[in-house]
C-alpha cells in the first residue's frame, strides 16, 4: 500500500499517519498541515457536539480544539496510540470530547448529558474483515486524486459539495467533482471484481 501524503486527508485514514512522524522531523510543517487539514475537516464534517454551537462560533471552536492538540510541543497529539483503526476516528472522538468540555465550562443551557456519545459496540467480525478488504483496495489506489475522492466519498461519506470545499474549488464545481468521482468509481469497481468482491454488495 503506498504511503499517503501527510498533506492529504487520506493520510488520516491510516492507523499510523505520516503526519505524526513529521512532528519531530519538521514541526513547523507538521503544525501547518495539521491545522489546515484539521480545520477544514471540522468545518466541513463537524463532530456531533459541534451542532450545539452557533455556526458563527464554530470557527473559534475548531481552532480551540486544534490548538489543544498541538499545545506544549504536540503533547496531546503524542498520546495517540495506533490500535489499527484510522487516526481520523481518534481525531473526531477527541474533537467531540473537547467540544463537550468547552460546552460544559461555558455553562450553556444544553446539558452535557444530552450530547451524542461516540458510538461503541462490537462489530460483526465477518463484516469487519470484508470492510477492511474494501478499504485496503481503496487506499491502495495509485492515482492520488482518485484515492482521495474515493476515501472522502466512500470512507468518510462526504458529499460532492463538501469535497469541493475540501479541494478549495468554487462551489459551482461540485458537478465536475461528481464526474471525476464517477470515473474513479468505475476503475474501483473493476479492481474490486479482480479481487473477487461483488460491487453489488456495496453502496457505491
Amino acid at each position: 500500500m503506498p504511503m499517503a501524503d501527510s498533506g492529504s486527508l487520506d493520510d488520516w485514514g491510516q492507523s499510523s499517519p505520516s503526519i505524526l512522524g513529521e512532528i519531530d522531523r519538521d514541526p513547523d510543517r507538521a503544525l501547518h498541515v495539521f491545522m489546515d487539514i484539521g480545520y477544514r475537516h471540522l468545518m466541513v464534517s463537524p463532530p456531533g457536539a459541534f451542532r450545539y454551537f452557533e455556526e458563527n462560533r464554530r470557527h473559534d471552536l475548531a481552532c480551540e480544539v486544534l490548538l489543544s492538540l498541538v499545545a506544549d510541543g504536540f503533547r496531546r497529539l503524542r498520546l495517540y496510540e495506533d490500535d489499527g483503526r484510522p487516526f481520523l476516528g481518534w481525531f473526531r472522538t477527541v474533537a467531540n470530547n473537547k467540544a463537550r468540555d468547552i460546552l460544559k465550562k461555558g455553562n450553556r443551557e444544553v446539558q452535557v448529558e444530552d450530547l451524542p456519545e461516540v458510538p461503541t459496540g462490537t462489530p460483526d467480525p465477518v463484516a469487519a474483515v470484508f470492510a477492511e478488504r474494501v478499504r485496503a483496495i481503496i487506499l491502495s489506489t495509485e492515482n492520488r486524486q482518485c484515492r482521495e475522492l474515493l476515501v472522502w466519498r466512500l470512507l468518510y461519506e462526504f458529499t460532492n459539495q463538501e469535497i469541493t470545499l475540501l479541494l478549495g474549488e468554487p462551489a459551482d464545481r461540485n458537478a465536475d467533482v461528481g464526474n471525476r468521482y464517477r470515473n474513479c468509481r468505475i476503475a474501483l469497481i473493476r479492481r474490486l471484481r479482480e479481487h473477487g468482491i461483488d460491487p453489488s454488495d456495496l453502496d457505491l
